[in-house]
């Protein structure tokens, strides 16, 4: 049981100045955990993505003006949104000093002692998976010690508790897919649509993901199934998108999962995307599985069409084959199939690039353009802007490589604070990538500079990627997604 049950604790997202709009799917989870676990500790989850920091304040002051007990904030941040975390931090402590505030989330995950000894208005960082950490801190408190996950100050020293075990497909099975925000001012996910997630983590390791661990688990079919009628017949969405990391990465999962879609389409008719790799639609009884459950369109995580470059990225162990498989057969079954949309990301700006090889990813896309013609489609293009995010082997790599400088610990830090005051570089951001903002662009600044900690965009690398964005919009049967309309408003 609770030790007090006039706990409150407030989940936060954090606005996102110039990021896709969408809601936490990670706050609303930890929601429904605690609220089945904890019943009576308040708990409250406030989307202010879609919002300012100004805004939120004063939502907070009203919501807990009368609360008593012990105030927790809890603050999910990735990379991109950080620097507005802390904001947020630093004004939830100014309104309420004697609140305890914690920062969650991707960035804390592989940044907790940096943030702690640089940031006085973080009290914790919880690592990893939030749910099992904040159940234990609001039973717990002030008694942290065996509070799993959670990171903090003890005098001069910054410790770590350890972790606790990943939530298995059982504990996951637990977690309904939707929770009343007290506050929402976010779209509902990816490009308005309901966003789903029936699994956590992938089985590959990329050099440029955080998020690959090599551990995956899935919720049950059953829970699926479950959860699916909850979000199509009981809430009424009629769009969703299904955002595991890697959703066909048990084949065998993904069209059981395809067959419920299926049943479901019989009584109510709903679109539905997923996101997956190219190597699982080499399975053709994915992509038929796919098209019977009626699936609108399916985004392939390509990212380069250059060897080398995919090598660098360590996307694909054998890169000619993943080519030649994206080309000649995963591209051609997905267009000759009633799924009606196709998108592929593909990263720009990445080190080093050569002019003959992005004239080689133009003429492949000007083949598979002219292929999606032949079916009266258009395949779409999502451009993400090559970053470098912390925790990554690629930043621990370009880490020993002295390429941050002597001071690569804290390059975040300063990075994103000097993105945010950046204005010009966070508008073409947004306006032409799904991510980047957060990450370090190596491909685009200055290395000179970079080596020695500072931070300047080189001017002539922008006009290359935005002629390069454009030729590749004048391919015929070919769409880049346009991100502008899509940010959030506050920016």
């Amino acid at each position: 049981m609770s030790r007090c049950p006039d706990n409150t604790l407030v989940l936060i997202q954090p606005p996102e100045d110039y990021l896709l709009n969408g809601q936490a799917n990670g706050l609303v989870a930890i929601a429904c955990w605690l609220r089945q676990r904890l019943p009576s500790s308040n708990v409250i989850l406030l989307d202010f993505g879609n919002s300012s920091v100004s805004n939120l304040v004063e939502d907070v002051s009203k919501r807990l003006k009368f609360s008593h007990g012990q105030i927790f904030f809890g603050i999910t941040a990735v990379s991109a949104s950080y620097q507005s975390a802390l904001e947020v931090a630093r004004s939830l402590k100014d309104i309420i000093p004697h609140s305890i505030v914690f920062l969650g989330g991707p960035h804390s995950t592989v940044q907790d002692d940096v943030i702690l000894r640089h940031n006085k208005c973080i009290d914790y960082v919880i690592r990893g998976e939030g749910e099992r950490a904040t159940e234990q801190l609001l039973r717990s408190y002030p008694d942290i010690y065996d509070v799993p996950n959670l990171t903090y100050r003890c005098g001069t020293q910054i410790r770590r508790n350890p972790l606790a075990t990943l939530l298995n497909g059982i504990d996951l099975d637990q977690i309904l897919p939707a929770e009343s925000w007290s506050c929402s001012n976010s779209g509902l996910g990816k490009f308005g649509r309901m966003t789903y997630v029936s699994s956590r983590g992938c089985s590959r390791q990329c050099a440029f993901c955080a998020v690959g661990t090599g551990q995956t688990r899935f919720k049950s079919v059953k829970a699926v199934a479950r959860d699916l009628q909850i979000l199509i017949e009981e809430m009424g969405f009629q769009e969703l998108s299904i955002e595991d990391n890697f959703f066909a990465q048990s084949p065998r999962r993904a069209i059981d999962v395809c067959y419920i879609i299926e049943r479901l389409q019989e009584t109510r008719s709903f679109k539905w995307d997923c996101q997956t790799r190219v190597e699982s639609c080499e399975d053709f009884r994915v992509i038929e599985s796919l098209e019977r459950a009626s699936c609108d369109q399916v985004y392939l995580g390509l990212e380069s069409l250059s060897c080398d470059k995919l090598k660098y990225l360590e996307k694909a162990r054998r890169p000619h084959s993943y080519i030649d498989s994206f080309v000649n057969r995963v591209v051609p079954r997905l267009l000759q199939s009633r799924i009606p949309h196709i998108a592929v990301n593909l990263q720009f700006g990445l080190p080093d690039e050569s002019p003959v090889e992005f004239a080689e990813t133009l003429r492949v896309f000007e083949t598979l353009g002219n292929l999606a013609l032949k079916y009266q489609k258009q395949m779409k293009v999502c451009p993400q802007l090559h970053v470098v995010y912390p925790g990554t082997r690629l930043f621990q790599r370009l880490q020993a490589q002295r390429q941050f400088g002597l001071t690569s610990d804290t390059v975040f830090e300063r990075f994103t604070l000097w993105e945010k005051t950046t204005r010009c570089f966070r508008v073409w951001m947004g306006e032409n990538f799904a991510h980047g903002t957060g990450g370090i662009p190596v491909g685009i600044l200055n290395t000179n500079l970079l080596s020695k900690g500072e931070f300047a965009i080189e001017e002539d690398a922008i006009h290359r990627i935005s002629e390069e964005i454009r030729s590749l919009a004048q391919l015929p049967g070919l769409k880049v997604l346009d991100y502008g309309s899509r940010l959030s408003a506050t920016a």
